[in-house]
């Protein structure tokens, strides 16, 4: 595999994942626009995901006020 396949591996996203995003147009539009840092921190979080409930209270976590300013706080 080439360095640079590497690197586009890293920002594939779970199905599941993009799936909750796209049923929760406020939780993508957060996520798209936080900070690189902050975006790999919530599809590591995805990666660990077991259940589409649970995915779908991950993708209402990324649209709550609480969840953005712990993710952007935790740098």
């Amino acid at each position: 595999m080439k360095n640079e396949d590497k690197k586009m591996d890293k920002w594939d996203l779970p199905i599941g994942f993009t799936m909750a995003l796209s049923d929760n147009p406020d939780a993508m539009k957060v996520f798209v626009n936080m900070p690189k840092p902050q975006r790999e921190r919530c599809i590591e979080r995805a990666r660990t995901v077991n259940s589409k409930a649970e995915m779908q209270r991950l993708a209402d976590d990324i649209a709550s006020t609480d969840f953005v300013d712990f993710i952007v706080n935790t740098d």
